[in-house]
């Protein structure tokens, strides 16, 4: 399963209270889900449970209409590239339990967190990425 995370694409509107509301749902067995959101333009991340290889997917500026106007979604997660590093600290000492984040922007300006990993005792971490 998979955790399905829609995020209003303005994070400023000019008239806050119009904004729409951030929503989350979680995916059934079969890779399909429903949100309830608010009407308005989203970004929408797919996280994947921990372990499970698959890359976060964001699919950005993505409408949703008022109840029953259309809002059929297909998200397609593409297999992912695997990347693996050892972290060192300037003395060229391991870097033990620290939290690597990897980030993408979003229309040249906003960034956005497409992967996560944390090195283990040899300060080494894997990371799966989209292509």
């Amino acid at each position: 399963s998979a955790e399905v995370i829609a995020t209003p694409s303005d994070p400023a509107p000019s008239a806050p209270w119009k904004a729409p509301r951030s929503a989350r749902a979680v995916t059934n067995s079969d890779g399909s889900f429903v949100l309830f959101a608010d009407p308005g333009t989203f970004d929408i991340a797919v996280v994947p449970a921990a372990g499970s290889g698959f890359p976060v997917f964001v699919s950005t500026s993505r409408g949703i209409q008022p109840k029953g106007e259309g809002n059929e979604l297909e998200l397609s997660v593409p297999a992912p590239i695997r990347i693996s590093y050892k972290i060192h600290d300037f003395n060229e000492n391991v870097v033990r339990r620290a939290i690597v984040r990897a980030f993408a922007l979003r229309g040249g300006t906003v960034p956005v967190e497409i992967g996560r990993a944390m090195t283990d005792a040899a300060g080494q971490f894997e990371m799966f990425l989209l292509p």
